[in-house]
């Protein structure tokens, strides 16, 4: 209709006049062809932002954290979202996150924390698209920034650490996000399937366990011990991820999965074209199974956040409170109550190897142990509060700044590894460690009791095999220690 107007308008004018109108026509043409082929002006922009980094408001002369879009491709309105530890490959990048979760303590802002591999030499520049709800054409296009790497081991791939993060206002004032998708250069291009991000709950008073991964095969008798004990020293819950495990292993690992107390997670790291690693005995010490493990337990820092301590600790470490505590869960609100600056506490072990049984006790394996020996600083474990901690792997702790780290004095905890002693331990000679070394160590012994009466209630004769079950079962069932009913209650002090 504008363009009929013009048209008329010049005829009605004499030839002198044309020029200046005939180059307005042209003019007008060039700008309405630009307006309807550019990308960015066939979706609603809430704020305008180069879409290339995301980061540079014009207007404002401030940094932002993403741009609104909705897309009009139907085909990406609803996708599968990928579970947690399959991970997803990030287009052009050899980088895989395998898990997304929020950093509770970054509120308001909504800070999402990418658990991932990537390749050391590769190109780390990609883009979280936020969602807030399953219709995934709309998102908040994100710039991750790489908040960790573990260089400590060179391997193929890295253990990593990256973030995004988003204001409600950007996310039409929405305080969650749902899923999150990944593209190496747009999110209006060649994304990955979503991933959905677990927000952990807020849990007061409690403490939880990470194992991190647990591979091949574990005695069940073993297992079955230990968490009975972690039973009865009041841990809430335990998050252990796995990989190939034998049978007998996983099936106490289901059992106490049903009971509520362990989160089980499938750990399938690295997978590329449906090929999976599988651990073994002789592949689970690699410079590249120590960046997954300790992926792990960053995860665990995440996962278990909403707990106020977790602890990172293998199923052959037994952390046992000394007199007057009855449980890990009062000894930490004494150690917190005395140390109100403290993000994590240091737990240094003592090391009881195999061939150091008693056999003084005729029924539970981790109690014919009478003599153990120190063997800092190797070892070193940590309890941590997620809240004043910045970094947790396996054996390292970085608190937040203002905060400290301290060490569980020995008249308070002793750390229990149950493990033979390993070469690499370079100050310790492993040939007369007994000689030298051992102390008595019967810290233990008190809760035999309260550990008995809760393995009869267990459906012993279901978990463990049958070839090593008879002799164990039996007696675990006729021991008298068990049945009093004095043991039925956790004590929170013993005198």
């Amino acid at each position: 209709m504008l363009l009929q107007k013009f048209h008329s308008l010049a005829l009605s004018m004499s030839p002198r006049c044309l020029a200046p109108i005939f180059f307005a026509i042209i003019f007008a043409n060039i700008v309405i062809y630009l307006l309807w082929t550019s990308p960015a002006s066939r979706v609603p922009v809430r704020r305008r932002s180069n879409l290339d980094d995301g980061e540079y408001h014009a207007d404002s002369h401030r940094k932002i954290k993403g741009v609104y879009i909705r897309s009009l491709d139907m085909a990406q309105s609803y996708q599968q979202s990928i579970p947690h530890w399959k991970g997803v490959w990030i287009p052009n990048r050899s980088i895989q996150v395998m898990s997304v979760i929020e950093d509770i303590y970054q509120r308001p802002e909504i800070k999402i924390v990418l658990l991932s591999f990537l390749k050391h030499s590769s190109n780390r520049k990609f883009y979280c698209c936020m969602h807030w709800s399953d219709d995934l054409r709309e998102f908040v296009q994100v710039p991750a920034r790489l908040d960790y790497i573990d260089l400590r081991y060179m391997a193929e791939l890295q253990g990593a650490a990256f973030e995004c993060s988003v204001r409600p206002s950007e996310m039409n004032g929405s305080h969650r996000v749902k899923y999150v998708s990944f593209a190496s250069e747009s999110c209006m291009d060649n994304r990955t399937p979503p991933m959905t991000v677990m927000t952990p709950e807020r849990r007061t008073f409690e403490f939880a366990i990470c194992t991190k991964v647990v591979y091949d095969y574990l005695d069940p008798r073993r297992l079955l011990e230990w968490f009975t004990f972690m039973e009865v020293m009041g841990a809430s819950k335990i998050l252990t991820f796995h990989n190939n495990v034998h049978n007998d292993t996983m099936t106490v690992l289901n059992y106490f999965a049903k009971t509520g107390l362990l989160e089980l997670i499938e750990f399938d790291p690295r997978n590329r074209g449906g090929v999976s690693v599988k651990y073994t005995a002789r592949n689970g010490q690699t410079h590249q199974a120590h960046h997954d493990k300790t992926l792990a337990a960053r995860d665990c820092q995440y996962r278990l956040s909403g707990y106020d301590y977790v602890m990172t600790i293998d199923f052959d470490e037994f952390p046992v409170p000394r007199r007057p505590f009855g449980t890990i869960s009062f000894l930490l609100e004494e150690l917190a109550r005395n140390f109100s600056d403290a993000a994590a506490f240091r737990m240094e072990p003592i090391l009881l190897p195999p061939d150091w049984l008693s056999r003084k006790e005729p029924v539970l394996y981790h109690w014919q142990f009478t003599r153990g020996v120190h063997i800092r600083p190797y070892g070193n474990k940590w309890v941590y509060a997620p809240p004043f901690t910045w970094m947790a792997s396996t054996h390292n702790v970085v608190p937040k700044d203002g905060y400290k780290t301290y060490v569980v004095p020995q008249e308070h905890l002793h750390f229990l590894h149950f493990r033979s002693c390993k070469l690499e331990w370079h100050s310790v000679n492993c040939s007369s460690l007994y000689q030298r070394l051992a102390q008595d160590e019967d810290s233990l012994l008190r809760f035999a009791d309260r550990v008995l009466s809760k393995l009869q209630r267990h459906p012993l004769e279901k978990l463990i095999p049958l070839s090593t079950s008879f002799d164990y079962t039996s007696k675990v069932r006729k021991d008298p220690r068990g049945r009093g009913k004095l043991f039925e209650k956790t004590l929170l002090f013993d005198t």
